[in-house]
């Protein structure tokens, strides 16, 4: 996702999402953080504390 994010229009009405199973794949959540999306959801269990702010 991140390195497709710079080649790819990004209109107001796209909402991008990753999955977080785990404290394994947290990595994700930054991926998430650099796509310039409308609006960006993580699918996440319980993963107190997490800040999707840039």
């Amino acid at each position: 996702m991140r390195k497709l994010a710079a080649k790819l229009p990004w209109p107001k009405n796209v909402w991008m999402g990753v999955s977080v199973e785990d404290s394994r794949v947290f990595d994700r959540i930054d991926d998430l953080r650099e796509v310039p999306a409308a609006i960006r959801e993580p699918l996440i269990g319980s993963l107190a504390g997490i800040d999707l702010r840039s």
